[in-house]
């Protein structure tokens, strides 16, 4: 009899060792999740913002200027990344191109397109502590 007839069995085990860019994918991914959840609250007329597990209120990527824009950076490690040669934003027009803009670039860092714009972020990051 077999105990696990109806799950797909494979020979992989965790690896012991991290992949770096696994771990600042997965680090963007949770940042972009949290975004995405700042926008669903904001749409549904939420003003008070909030993370429930450390009862904080949740930093925004994004922000809105005198002549009606939004403008979202991607942040990782406190910074905003440079998306292309000095230019830090993304310019959106409201709530729910934000939401888009955010969808877009989890998709880039699921597929890693985003690997090398970590990867010198990451780099940065390091120096100011001395590595």
């Amino acid at each position: 009899m077999k105990l696990f007839n109806n799950l797909q069995l494979t020979t992989s085990i965790k690896p012991i060792k991290r992949n770096p860019t696994i771990v600042r994918r997965v680090s963007l991914l949770n940042g972009v999740e949290k975004q995405l959840k700042i926008v669903e609250l904001l749409s549904n007329g939420e003003t008070d913002i909030v993370d429930t597990t450390s009862n904080r209120s949740m930093v925004k990527w994004f922000w809105l200027d005198e002549s009606g824009s939004y403008f979202l950076s991607i942040k990782y490690g406190k910074s905003a990344i440079e998306l292309e040669k000095n230019k830090f934003s993304i310019l959106c027009k409201d709530l729910s191109e934000i939401k888009s803009s955010l969808l877009h670039v989890k998709n880039l860092v699921i597929t890693g397109k985003l690997d090398t714009h970590l990867e010198k972020r990451s780099i940065d990051i390091r120096k100011n502590f001395g590595r």
